[in-house]
């Protein structure tokens, strides 16, 4: 039986998309695979060769799925979707610089949803949106400082305040 050129690239496009599927899967079972050191019943020396061996991966590919299961540790949502293997390694690892424990649903659907360039931008809009968070309240808390350094100086002599804005202004005279 002859394959058409359209079937030749449907069954192309199938069986790749299951790969990558399969793929993650692989990929999310490997930092159970190392603690539990099941590459040695494959005769297999270290993770790195188990997973040379089973699925074609580099070193550094390994390192970076060894690594982000340790950074997703507190972040239970986006560890499940990493060890169930649901979404690519490539798109937990561009989000874990942004994602905390309370913003981590909202993560975990972007990252369902979006494709891995457009998580790149929202996470590069996060950041500069976190910097300039950081930026103002720091603004804000040296001009509190100086304000409550002088409200606390007429304050009560034993009040924790007062006390530590008296030795700060004792050591600046």
């Amino acid at each position: 039986q002859t394959l058409t050129d359209q079937k030749i690239l449907e069954l192309c496009q199938k069986y790749g998309t299951q790969t990558r599927i399969w793929r993650q899967k692989f990929i999310g079972l490997l930092p159970e695979v190392n603690r539990r050191k099941l590459y040695e019943k494959k005769n297999c020396s270290s993770i790195f060769e188990f997973a040379a061996k089973q699925a074609g991966m580099s070193e550094e590919q390994v390192r970076l799925a060894l690594n982000l299961e340790k950074k997703l540790d507190d972040k239970p949502v986006l560890k499940n979707l990493f060890t169930n293997g649901e979404v690519s390694i490539n798109k937990l690892v561009r989000v874990t610089s942004v994602v905390t424990q309370e913003n981590e649903e909202f993560w975990a659907n972007q990252i369902r949803l979006l494709s891995q360039k457009a998580l790149e931008v929202l996470v590069r809009d996060e950041r500069i949106h976190q910097n300039e968070k950081t930026e103002q309240f720091e603004s804000n808390l040296e001009s509190n400082s100086e304000s409550e350094i002088q409200n606390s100086l007429q304050e009560g002599l034993f009040d924790a305040k007062s006390l530590r804005a008296q030795i700060s202004a004792q050591q600046k005279s």
